[in-house]
């Protein structure tokens, strides 16, 4: 339950403030579901940048992209090919800016919100 300290009218419309500080400006025309959604965005965990290597692995197999995976890696070319395979095996963490991140996304089809989803 999201606990709203208080509201305020401003000349645009009605401001909410939140319990944690936030604040959602609700103008006219504004549907409760995208008040609802603004409200919980802000609650929402962030994104990590750095996750460790095991969880972002059974995060690929539950999204059935693990299986994948080795053959995106083999259709690089070299020496982007090589440098991936190591990244892959033997770094113990993976950042979600990192070459490889980018190579694997592209190559599987990912956009932004399905790769967010996976960290």
């Amino acid at each position: 339950m999201i606990d709203i300290k208080n509201l305020k009218w401003t000349k645009d419309g009605l401001l909410m403030i939140c319990e944690n500080g936030a604040m959602v400006s609700i103008a006219e025309g504004m549907t409760d579901q995208y008040i609802l959604e603004s409200i919980n965005s802000m609650y929402a965990d962030p994104i990590p940048d750095v996750v460790e290597m095991a969880p972002a692995r059974l995060a690929f197999l539950e999204a059935g992209l693990l299986q994948y995976v080795d053959q995106a890696i083999s259709a690089l070319p070299e020496p982007q090919q090589t440098a991936a395979r190591i990244e892959w095996e033997y770094r113990p963490r993976v950042n979600r800016h990192s070459d490889l991140v980018r190579q694997l996304a592209l190559a599987l089809k990912l956009d932004d919100t399905t790769l967010d989803s996976l960290f």
